[in-house]
């Protein structure tokens, strides 16, 4: 029995003086390891995908569009967005030259939301009625798990003016 109990204060001892020099007692993580996903960072992912679009024109400069998408981390999604076009010259083919700036919200299946706002270029062809575009689109925030969202994508599509519809490939990366 006395060599358990010298065995057991031993023990003590030690643990004692392990931590009497002010050396923390718990796993810390250092800048740099693994852990860091483990502390808390959110990691940024690959996001890009497809958007179809319907669009309806609210006046010459403005139109409400509705979307329908298979994008990374949401999976088959909805979005509206309401688009302002600044019209800032002609091509000397007649091509119309112009800004656009949009604010879309995409809807996962699981009622998640993510807010963007867009900002881009377009070449109008009135006499084709067709529309190129290219631009990028911002994250910023949502609800779920997109309440903190971040990130970016390059957008590039084309529309019709005579069918009021579109598409567009977006790749780029988002933090949630």
């Amino acid at each position: 029995m006395p060599r358990i109990t010298a065995l057991l204060l031993l023990a003590s001892a030690a643990g004692v003086l392990a931590c009497a020099d002010g050396s923390p007692t718990e796993p810390s993580a250092h800048a740099g390891s693994a852990p860091a996903l483990a502390r808390g960072a959110t990691p940024s992912r690959p996001a890009g995908g497809e958007c179809r679009s319907q669009f309806e024109f609210l006046s010459e400069t403005q139109i409400l569009i509705q979307l329908d998408c298979n994008l990374r981390h949401l999976g088959r999604t909805t979005g509206t967005s309401t688009q302002t076009i600044t019209f800032t010259g002609q091509t000397s083919t007649g091509q119309l030259t112009a800004v656009l700036t949009a604010s879309p919200v995409y809807t996962a299946a699981n009622g998640d939301m993510l807010n963007a706002s867009f900002t881009g270029t377009a070449i109008v062809d009135p006499a084709a009625g067709a529309v190129s575009f290219t631009g990028t689109e911002t994250f910023s925030g949502g609800t779920g798990r997109f309440s903190d969202a971040s990130g970016s994508v390059a957008v590039s599509g084309t529309a019709s003016l005579i069918t009021n519809s579109g598409s567009y490939i977006t790749t780029g990366s988002l933090t949630y």
